[in-house]
């Protein structure tokens, strides 16, 4: 017996074969197996190239639709990866899309301070520290007068938790907004330097720092590759990197996922961050607005494989990966080489 689901798809694939292989289907009685074995002829429209196109079966097809499938998206991932390379070795700026970017992120620091991952929920904050010690695995007593940059520190929930553990923050973002809340959350005696600056213009020095922090930034900035370089070469020999970028998807979830995000975002592109805030605020919890927004407002939302990532960073001399398991994103921590 079938599910009343796969009895109705059968149905609807018979109905719809059903002027091009007759007799076939009439031998049919529920048999999936032998619905896949049908040889149907090549669906074809009169402007198709003139060639011949033999008979063959459904299994095949589906076969054949899903290693056609596979190549592209492999193809979409390589001129992903050479877009990327192409903006960083010819400096282009992406005018609209990247100003756009810097003022939802304004915009969402200022006005959507709130959600469930944010400094607001006391909760999460105070087992800030503890999720960074697990994304990272590295011992708590590490951390103790180390250097480190939060590079993209938003409202500050890292350099919070960086803090508490005793490290030496530079935290460093492009939006003032954001800033305002860093200042409101760490203590007055906290060794927090704050700087407003762009990542793409990173102003420190070679080998600065002990630790470069930076979750979910470089996605979201005109020239990651640019950003990129620019946080490796800011970490000590012997010092660690971490990064939050996101995902290439793998498997129905995650494309699933994406897709889901990638409507929204045409959606409402011609939205205001006013109108797009109201419009998300009837359809998500209040404690996932702030979230929502950060994902669905920015017109810049780069994906990576983790293939990529590892590639990159041993190229610029880090090795010792830890990539954590449990993360639809890449949440990444490696050591560059002494």
């Amino acid at each position: 017996m079938f599910s009343p689901v796969v009895n109705r798809i059968i149905y609807l694939m018979k109905r719809l074969l059903k002027p091009f292989v007759p007799e076939a289907l009439r031998s049919i009685r529920g048999n999936t197996n032998s619905l896949l074995d049908i040889e149907v002829p090549e669906f074809v429209v009169n402007s198709s190239y003139p060639s011949f196109r033999s008979a063959t079966t459904l299994r095949q097809k589906l076969i054949h639709l899903e290693q056609q499938n596979r190549f592209l998206i492999y193809e979409n991932m390589r001129m992903n990866q050479l877009f990327r390379e192409l903006i960083y070795l010819n400096d282009l700026k992406r005018g609209y899309t990247g100003s756009q970017t810097k003022e939802s992120f304004d915009y969402q620091w200022r006005e959507l301070p709130e959600g469930e991952w944010m400094p607001s929920n006391q909760e999460f904050l105070q087992k800030a520290d503890e999720h960074l010690l697990e994304f990272t695995q590295i011992p708590r007593e590490w951390f103790a007068g180390k250097k480190i940059l939060d590079a993209g520190c938003g409202s500050g929930r890292w350099t919070y938790a960086l803090s508490k553990l005793g490290a030496h923050v530079t935290s460093f973002d492009q939006s003032a907004g954001a800033l305002e809340e860093v200042r409101r959350i760490v203590d007055k005696d906290a060794n927090v330097n704050i700087q407003q600056g762009d990542l793409l213009n990173l102003h420190f020095d070679d080998h600065s720092f002990d630790m470069v922090w930076s979750f979910g930034v470089a996605h979201h900035t005109e020239n990651s590759l640019r950003v990129l370089r620019h946080l490796t070469r800011c970490v000590k020999p012997g010092g660690y990197i971490f990064v939050m970028l996101y995902a290439f998807p793998e498997g129905l979830d995650g494309f699933s996922e994406q897709s889901n995000y990638e409507e929204w975002r045409q959606r409402l592109l011609p939205k205001t961050n006013v109108e797009k805030m109201e419009i998300i605020k009837k359809h998500f919890p209040p404690s996932q607005v702030h979230g929502y927004f950060d994902a669905l407002s920015p017109t810049i939302n780069d994906l990576f494989t983790y293939e990529w990532m590892e590639a990159f960073f041993r190229d610029e001399g880090f090795e010792s990966f830890y990539r954590v398991p449990t993360q639809f994103n890449h949440l990444v921590t490696a050591v560059k080489r002494a």
